[in-house]
């Protein structure tokens, strides 16, 4: 197929549309002729379904905010304001899917003053561990479109409860980033925090890096927001586009490659851009994953083998002129954007947004709601009630002799287009990390599958929604890990270690209403060394 590149602004992109390249040619003639680019650029929304559809014309603010920074000026300099003032050391983001991916992907890429962290978990023991160890110098952004997210409310609580014993008024240490008329709104206004930054309610949370949720916390860490948003100006989609715009060529590259079964869309950044992949995850799985159908991301380290790859890939390689990737282009329908600086973080967010939604032309679904993702919240609460549990005949304990066996037994029912997910609800230290990294190489090894790390409850805001409402294609191994040592919720009847085992129970539920073919481990007391057990058991049987 052939190649092409472009540069505009600050991002240059090469495609290869290999063996995809008519029919990407013929969905972008299309978009030509019928205006859909256009269309898209002016709000109009009829290309992804009716206009009283929920969740549609609602939901396509993110379009012109390239545009629009000047809206939110008065509000990042207050935020600024804010951190100096108190002399924060750190800036801790408290929030869960799309008002916490894009703050932790922008602390980890771009340039800080201060540190920039997130925290998004409710598993007891990495709560402990994420807790800032000096809290009068942190602040904390309590981040949530509904203001009623139940991760978030309870990390607020818990984080409330400790600043409150270590400084004379807590509320300085606080700002929330929520929708207008938001509880959180009207919480943060009872116990006077600093601020609260009320966000764009037309912008929906994946979307949504470039709005309040975003650029608060990057403003409050000291980067430059102004030339983050500038840089995504430059490739904004407006009036004056078409089908030559790079988003819109990714967009029918990923959305035809999906449709002719090259779904499992491989990710390969360099070393700079490598906290990147875990945002672009929930921003095409939530938005794709849906209707038996979808976009599967498969975070992927340049080093890996493509001559082991199956036929279903499509591959998106993202760098910058200071780092490049050395890797060849694969011979699957492949795009190449590359960034003048990590400074271009913020453009490529844009493009790859812009990307996702013409993605959901193709598949002829509605990329901005996430209609299964409920299922799991309302099965978390019949578990934390007591009337969902996972019984013992379908565990398999870590320390079961045939542990090994019994996980290569479940992963033989495999085929080649499928794709696998570890699911782990543990505390996810470096000495955690490297068993998972290592039971998720073996099962890649035996499977010759796409094998990808997903952490719960994390991904139940992100990629949860393409496990549930995507392919039939995901073969799903859930490890969970009981806390020792728990930890309470103030002002809550259950504790951190009861929610999380309540996600677990209710994700695993969901997963088997829906039909998916799902393990469910159970680690011991020592979660890490069950782990390393599982993993040599497993081996051993490979």
């Amino acid at each position: 197929g052939e190649i092409n590149t472009s540069g505009r602004g600050m991002i240059t992109t090469t495609f290869a549309n290999g063996d995809i390249a008519e029919l990407v040619a013929a969905r972008l003639a299309e978009w030509q002729s019928s205006n859909t680019v256009a269309d898209v650029a002016n709000g109009r929304t009829q290309v992804w379904g009716d206009a009283d559809t929920p969740e549609l014309s609602d939901r396509v603010g993110w379009i012109t905010l390239p545009s629009r920074y000047d809206d939110l000026e008065t509000d990042l300099d207050s935020a600024r304001r804010w951190a100096d003032a108190n002399s924060f050391e750190e800036i801790l983001v408290l929030g869960m899917g799309g008002s916490s991916l894009a703050p932790e992907v922008m602390g980890a890429v771009l340039e800080t003053t201060r540190e920039l962290r997130v925290i998004d978990t409710t598993h007891p023991a990495a709560v402990r561990r994420l807790m800032p160890k000096n809290l009068s110098a942190t602040g904390f952004i309590v981040s949530s479109k509904s203001g009623g997210t139940l991760e978030t409310m309870s990390l607020f609580a818990h984080a409330w409860n400790a600043v409150s014993q270590a400084v004379e008024s807590p509320g300085d240490h606080f700002v929330a980033v929520t929708d207008p008329g938001s509880s959180l709104a009207k919480l943060a206004e009872n116990r006077s925090f600093a601020n609260v930054f009320l966000a764009d309610p037309n912008v929906g949370g994946r979307y949504s890096a470039l709005t309040s949720f975003g650029l608060v916390p990057a403003a409050a860490a000291g980067i430059d927001t102004e030339i983050l948003v500038a840089a995504s100006a430059a490739h904004a989609l407006d009036r004056g586009s078409t089908q030559d715009h790079a988003g819109v060529r990714l967009g029918a590259q990923w959305g035809e490659s999906a449709a002719a079964g090259q779904d499992k869309l491989t990710i390969i950044t360099n070393a700079e851009l490598a906290a990147l992949p875990s945002w672009i995850e929930q921003l095409v799985a939530e938005s794709t994953g849906k209707d038996g159908t979808g976009i599967v991301p498969v975070p992927t380290a340049a080093s890996e083998d493509s001559a082991k790859w199956g036929t279903d890939r499509v591959v998106l390689y993202i760098d910058t002129v200071d780092d490049p990737l050395t890797t060849t282009m694969s011979e699957a329908p492949s795009a190449h954007l590359r960034l003048d600086s990590a400074n271009d973080l913020g453009a490529a967010m844009y493009l790859l947004e812009v990307a996702t939604a013409f993605a959901g032309i193709v598949l002829a679904i509605h990329p901005f709601n996430q209609p299964d993702v409920q299922l799991a919240k309302n099965l978390a609460k019949q578990a934390l009630e007591g009337t969902l549990k996972v019984s013992s005949s379908e565990q398999i304990e870590a320390d079961d002799p045939e542990v090994g066996s019994r996980l290569v037994s479940f992963l033989a029912d495999r085929r080649v287009t499928d794709y696998v997910v570890v699911l782990a609800y543990v505390d996810n230290d470096l000495a955690m990390g490297e068993a998972l990294t290592g039971l998720v190489e073996n099962i890649r090894s035996l499977t010759g599958l796409p094998t990808v790390l997903q952490i719960g409850p994390r991904y139940l805001h992100s990629t949860g929604q393409l496990h549930k409402g995507g392919p039939g294609s995901g073969i799903f191994v859930e490890i969970v890990g009981h806390a020792p040592v728990d930890l309470p919720i103030p002002g809550r009847s259950f504790s951190f270690g009861e929610l999380i085992a309540a996600q677990a129970t209710a994700d695993y539920a969901a997963l088997r209403q829906r039909h998916r073919r799902v393990a469910n481990v159970s680690l011991g007391a020592d979660h890490t060394i069950a782990l390393e057990n599982v993993v040599t058991s497993f081996v051993e049987a490979m």
